[in-house]
C-alpha cells in the first residue's frame, strides 16, 4: 500500500503543475524567467539528492526527486501571478523531499527494496557469516576429526547427536524473495518477503570435511 502512495504522489505532481500552469500561464514570460526556472529546478534538484544520499545498498530515489525538481522549474518559468507562483513552486519543493524521503523509509523496511541484487548479495552474506561460526565453534570442539559424521540436517538426530553437546545455537538462514510491483518501473520499489525457513545441512563424512561442507538449505 506504501509503494502505491509513492506512485500516486509521482503521478499527481506533473498533473496538479500542468493544471496550475494552463490556469496562471503567463504569456508574456520572457528569457529571465526561464533562466530563473533553470535555476530553481536545479537547486531543488540538488538539494533532494544530496538529502537522499545514503551509505546501504538498498537503492535511491531519483524519478522521486527529478519530477518535482521538473515541475519547480515549470511553476516557476511559466506561471504569471508572483503569490501563486510562488505557493507553487514551494508545494513541487515539498513534494521532491517528501517522495525521497518516503522511498528512503520503504526500502529499510521489511516489503520493499530499489536493488534486489543488493538484497541477495547482503542476505548471502548474513548466510555465510552465520555458517562461519557454526564451523569454528565445530572445528575447536572437534575431538576426533576423523571420526565419520552422519549425512542430514544439524539440528536433528543423528547428526545432532553426533556432536551432542558440542553442537552450538543454531540459526536460521534468511531467504528473501523479490518480486516487481505495478509501480516498479515509475518508483523502483520492489516488493520483498523475508523468509528465515533455511536450515543447516551435513554433508556428512570425516569430522572436518562434514564440518567445512555445511551449508544453508530450504528445510522442510
Amino acid at each position: 500500500m506504501q509503494g502505491h502512495l509513492n506512485a500516486i504522489g509521482i503521478l499527481v505532481v506533473p498533473l496538479v503543475t500542468a493544471v496550475l500552469c494552463w490556469r496562471f500561464q503567463d504569456r508574456e514570460g520572457g528569457q529571465q524567467r526561464t533562466v530563473r526556472a533553470v535555476i530553481w529546478g536545479s537547486a531543488c534538484a540538488v538539494v533532494c539528492l544530496l538529502t537522499s544520499l545514503h551509505m546501504c545498498g538498498h537503492g535511491r530515489p531519483v524519478i522521486q526527486w527529478l519530477v518535482p525538481s521538473v515541475c519547480v522549474g515549470a511553476t516557476v518559468g511559466v506561471i504569471g501571478p508572483p503569490r501563486v507562483r510562488r505557493i507553487a513552486a514551494v508545494l513541487m519543493a515539498l513534494a521532491a523531499f517528501g517522495l525521497s524521503r518516503h522511498y528512503l523509509h520503504l526500502v529499510h523496511t521489511p516489503a520493499y527494496t530499489g536493488n534486489p541484487p543488493w538484497v541477495r548479495k547482503f542476505e548471502a552474506t548474513i548466510n555465510r557469516s552465520h555458517l562461519d561460526g557454526i564451523r569454528r565453534a565445530l572445528q575447536e570442539a572437534a575431538r576426533d576429526e576423523s571420526a565419520i559424521c552422519p549425512t542430514g540436517w544439524l539440528d536433528q538426530s543423528p547428526v545432532s547427536d553426533f556432536f551432542g553437546a558440542d553442537l552450538p545455537e543454531l540459526p536460521r538462514g534468511r531467504s528473501t524473495v523479490t518480486r516487481p510491483a505495478w509501480h516498479t518501473q515509475l518508483t523502483g520499489l520492489y516488493y520483498t518477503e523475508t523468509r528465515g525457513d533455511l536450515r543447516i545441512w551435513c554433508p556428512g563424512g570425516p569430522a572436518n570435511e562434514a564440518i567445512a561442507g555445511l551449508e544453508f538449505r530450504p528445510g522442510p
